[in-house]
């Protein structure tokens, strides 16, 4: 999974790359190209002819509806036969839906390591968060964090019984020289060191990945959280967390999620491509 998130990670960054100084134009570049690719496979591995069925028997008793609305019975008669024709509808819709499903979880993750949190600015603090396996606890419990220089802790370790978690609150100094090279975050755990990347930028900084996780060994979790190799299946640690501040993408001047651009901005883009494509949804 790591080979895979490592090589995944690193097309994205490639075709990102040209636009990574305009985020927001990035994003909507990628999310019209993501709804063209997906009307493309949508009419291809669809079946066209009765989704074209169903949606032209939809059509009709619409207008049904519309031309008899003092017939009360045919109206009910007309909604019934509306509710299953766009069941139909859905049905066939179903395969090319899962067929695009997992590419378009990949995606999402990888969009997210991008716009969902920002790096740390000169000045900045946050708390990071060790996640230990229950069972290594008594052994583990006494984990020592070791930053990087320009890293200063600030308070911690504050050690959570319950939940087998260590946090500690982190400064990113104003004297350091902050670039878009993340810095490091290490733990010594017995005999044993593990770490985690830690991003920081000044102001104006270009986009860049930004991972608030680096995940255990599950496979589950590390496709979540592919920014960073995921550990290995011996390592105590079962995460390392770090807070970074939420990202803000202005679109007309509000702040709106960047999934949401990202989902109206596809769907858009594969609705005015329909004629072209030949596709019905």
């Amino acid at each position: 999974m790591n080979i895979f998130n490592s090589t995944l990670t690193l097309l994205t960054k490639l075709l990102l790359a040209p636009l990574d100084q305009w985020p927001l134009l990035a994003l909507l570049v990628w999310s019209a190209v993501a709804g063209i690719l997906m009307a493309i496979v949508f009419r291809f591995t669809s079946n066209q002819p009765a989704i074209r069925r169903a949606a032209d028997r939809c059509r009709a008793e619409v207008l049904a509806i519309k031309l008899f609305q003092d017939d009360l019975p045919g109206i009910f008669t007309s909604l019934r036969a509306l509710l299953w024709h766009s069941a139909a509808r859905l049905w066939y819709s179903l395969p090319p839906m899962l067929l695009m499903l997992l590419p378009f979880v990949l995606v999402l993750m990888q969009l997210a390591l991008r716009y969902e949190r920002r790096p740390l600015m000169p000045g900045e603090s946050t708390i990071v968060q060790l996640e230990l396996e229950p069972e290594r606890w008594e052994q583990t419990q006494h984990a020592q964090l070791q930053p990087s220089d320009g890293i200063v802790v600030e308070a911690g370790p504050v050690r959570n019984v319950k939940t087998n978690k260590i946090s500690w609150r982190i400064n990113v100094s104003e004297t350091s020289p902050a670039g878009t090279s993340p810095g490091s975050l290490q733990w010594k755990i017995a005999d044993t060191f593990v770490g985690k990347h830690l991003a920081t930028c000044s102001s104006g900084q270009p986009l860049q990945l930004v991972d608030s996780r680096r995940p255990g060994p599950d496979w589950r979790d590390q496709m979540l959280h592919p920014g960073e190799p995921g550990l290995p299946q011996a390592s105590a640690v079962r995460g390392i967390v770090i807070d970074y501040p939420r990202r803000e993408t202005l679109l007309f001047g509000f702040d709106i999620a960047w999934w949401v651009t990202f989902l109206i901005v596809s769907m858009m883009a594969a609705f005015l491509l329909k004629p072209l494509v030949g596709v019905e949804f």
